[in-house]
């Protein structure tokens, strides 16, 4: 999302207007901002157990390379929305926003990009950080735009699923039910984080649900499904509703997909970012496109082994990682991915150069703002439906 020189402007003038005055809220048309008075600077991260119980933040190379002076100062918050000082550079639309801090003298928000923090006990860079911290300390942010501009408008959220469309690649009619079950407790998990009941720019209307088997190499089968949630956007045709939310009538930039039981990773997930495992999923029908995501299994058979059964060759997705011995619907692997429709909405997050408020941004860190597992553990439990 780019911010236009007016959005600029609307920026400096909210600054310079004090406590008391009115702001635009699109959930709350004319309602009073709470005090905007600024919290005091937020502390560095933690360390040890008591922090992240996976392990310590090894931010050396952050610390070597950060350059002199500082970040930029949080000059206020407006309706839980963060304003910091104007960047020396930017140029970009999570610069440009002043949402973020920056390092003062580069280009980039804090611990974004190359600067990305370590995955605890690696050496591996969580790019996705700094968008998914933002959102766990300005939860009720909104979109920094011009009033009546199509980024501020409120979106449409459906309370459920009962109008999603599902396609049946060839597993029993008694099945379908449990899989649809456990679909639609992903999505309200999903719906329940302030950033989706607040949804602004976009609206959630359009799921996907894809049913299919699928066939172990000794001959087993099990069930699995597909979610594609889409993030549409309305810069095309809109309708409101009579609540006031909108619903857009054409896609967006990406969406969120939701996957179980296909696709194992076939290289060892990379780590985990505050309790959840992290992991690359090939992206379905793009070759040779993996997307970084969240992921839960629900089986102590590793994800991966070595090519030969005596331990040599290439790293390989586990043959038999699935357990035969399990209820068919029950979910063995679940991985939470986002959907770009093109590859320069993807690098966006890598680079450190996507917006917070933007309707990616958000997709990538509800991602892991989720309890996966809970929902997992819930499906999953001896009382929920199952099919064998």
């Amino acid at each position: 999302m780019r911010v236009s020189p007016k959005a600029a402007l609307l920026g400096a003038a909210l600054l310079a207007t004090n406590a008391g005055a009115q702001t635009y809220d699109p959930m709350n048309p004319g309602a009073a901002p709470p005090a905007s008075t600024a919290p005091a600077a937020l502390a560095q991260p933690k360390t040890g157990a008591a922090y992240d119980p996976y392990g310590t933040w090894e931010n050396t190379t952050i610390s070597d390379t950060n350059p002199t002076g500082g970040a930029t100062k949080l000059l206020s918050v407006i309706d839980g929305t963060p304003f910091y000082e104007k960047a020396d550079h930017g140029g970009s639309d999570s610069t440009d926003q002043r949402m973020l801090p920056v390092w003062r003298g580069g280009d980039l928000p804090v611990d974004a990009g190359p600067k990305s923090p370590f995955l605890p006990g690696t050496k591996h860079p969580f790019r996705y950080h700094y968008l998914i911290d933002f959102w766990k300390k300005w939860p009720d942010a909104k979109v920094r735009a011009e009033p009546g501009s199509p980024d501020v408008l409120p979106g449409y959220v459906p309370p459920d699923l009962s109008y999603m469309r599902i396609d049946n690649g060839g597993v029993p009619a008694e099945a379908v039910p449990v899989l649809r079950r456990q679909a639609e407790a992903v999505y309200a998990a999903l719906i329940r984080i302030p950033m989706m009941q607040r949804a602004q720019g976009f609206s959630l209307n359009g799921a996907y649900l894809r049913v299919f088997p699928v066939r172990t190499e000794s001959g087993g089968v099990v069930y699995a499904w597909r979610l594609r949630i889409p993030f549409n956007t309305f810069g095309g045709k809109r309708t409101q509703r009579p609540d006031g939310r909108w619903v857009a009538n054409g896609g967006g930039p990406a969406a969120l997909e939701i996957r179980t039981n296909a696709r194992t990773p076939e290289r060892p997930p990379p780590g985990v970012y505050h309790g959840t495992q992290v992991v690359y999923v090939q992206q379905m029908n793009v070759t040779l496109v993996t997307e970084l995501g969240a992921m839960v299994t629900s089986s102590d058979r590793p994800l991966t082994a070595s090519e030969y059964r005596n331990g040599g060759g290439d790293t390989i997705a586990n043959p038999d990682f699935l357990d035969l011995g399990r209820p068919k619907t029950d979910i063995q692997f679940m991985a939470v991915i986002p959907g770009p429709d093109n590859p320069s909405v993807r690098s966006g997050p890598h680079q450190g150069s996507e917006s917070p408020d933007g309707v990616y941004g958000r997709i990538v860190a509800s991602i892991f703002l989720v309890d996966w597992k809970a929902v997992v553990d819930q499906v999953n439990s001896p009382g929920a439906p199952r099919a064998k």
